[in-house]
């Protein structure tokens, strides 16, 4: 399945929503690594889309002694204008969907060794 740049930006923007965050704050990488999980898009679409944002200026990824966070400096990207906008929008919703654990399974605990 082929995700837009664009809906990557949205999931990001999602989580800096869901957080609470306004343009000036924080997230740790921890935080927000943590967060995508729940996007259900791949480990390296949130390493894309951060480094596409931060080109844009619309974050800052900043070295500090807590390891490594993202600053909002600019929350437009969230916003949904046109119909490709709104397109890549519901591309983040079909993807959650499509990828979400099948309801009632358990996922499998590993074999343990024998003693």
């Amino acid at each position: 399945m082929n995700i837009s740049p664009k809906t990557i930006t949205y999931a990001i923007h999602g989580i800096f929503t869901a957080k609470g965050i306004q343009p000036g704050g924080i997230l740790t990488m921890q935080i927000l690594s943590i967060a995508w999980a729940e996007t259900r898009l791949r480990k390296i679409d949130l390493g894309r889309g951060l480094e596409g944002l931060r080109k844009a200026g619309f974050v800052s990824l900043e070295k500090t002694a807590y390891g490594f966070e993202v600053r909002l400096l600019d929350d437009s990207f969230g916003q949904v204008v046109t119909e490709e906008d709104r397109r890549a929008l519901s591309m983040l919703g079909v993807v959650r969907k499509l990828r979400q654990p099948p309801m009632g399974r358990a996922p499998v605990a590993p074999a343990k060794p024998a003693a």
